[in-house]
């Protein structure tokens, strides 16, 4: 699961660039729930993927004027000890 997370992050990314950023957030939501529970049970090892698929997520659904799913954004937060796991990076946006 940790590579599909990792190759759906690559691809958000190259949707994000091709500015198809409801296809863009879709699949960083899918790379996000996807990882998640390795997150939950090693932040430290899964950490750095999750904070990345979270910022493409709402960076994409910003742009996309999607509203982004807060339960599993809330989740991130939790497993990576609080809310500046999602919160928006200004060089992503």
């Amino acid at each position: 699961m940790p590579d599909l997370a990792t190759s759906l992050g690559a691809l958000g990314q190259t949707l994000a660039a091709a500015e198809r950023h409801g296809d863009a957030a879709a699949v960083a939501r899918d790379g996000l729930a996807a990882i998640m529970p390795f997150a939950e049970r090693h932040a430290q090892a899964f950490g750095d993927l999750a904070r990345a698929l979270a910022q493409l997520y709402l960076t994409a659904c910003e742009k996309a004027g999607i509203e982004p799913d807060v339960a599993l954004l809330e989740r991130v937060g939790r497993a990576l000890g609080g809310g500046d796991a999602v919160e928006e990076d200004p060089a992503m946006g």
